[in-house]
């Protein structure tokens, strides 16, 4: 008798998180890095707060933290294809210190030689 293999294929599925996330593109990893930029934030809002002689140095202090700590949420996050925006900002920069300009030479088969203008017919 004549045996058949079935053939089984493997289909991984979307959207399978390889680790704890707490809100969808953020889990451990991306708040530790955002913990990081609000210390540092932290510490430059109270030695500015210490220069300064101002009456609003609290505000100043919290919306220096407070917008850094969004900017670093924002940044690190990741979207649908696994992607943050400082993965694309990288991606950019390396595109823009590329070669971007390719120089040709025209090298005619049938003339005298590169660039030969002159073709006999």
């Amino acid at each position: 008798m004549h045996e058949q293999r079935a053939i089984s294929t493997l289909y991984i599925p979307d959207n399978i998180k390889t680790g704890y996330e707490f809100v969808s593109g953020f889990g451990w990893g991306e708040f530790a890095k955002t913990a990081v930029i609000i210390g540092i934030s932290l510490i430059v809002a109270l030695i500015w707060n210490g220069i300064s002689d101002s009456t609003n140095g609290f505000i100043r202090s919290f919306l220096i933290v407070a917008l850094s700590g969004g900017a670093a949420i924002g940044f690190f996050r990741k979207d649908d294809t696994n992607q943050s925006m400082l993965d694309h900002m990288k991606r950019i920069f390396r595109f823009s210190k590329e070669q971007q300009k390719f120089k040709y030479c025209y090298y005619n088969p049938f003339g005298l030689g590169v660039n030969s203008k002159d073709v006999t017919s």
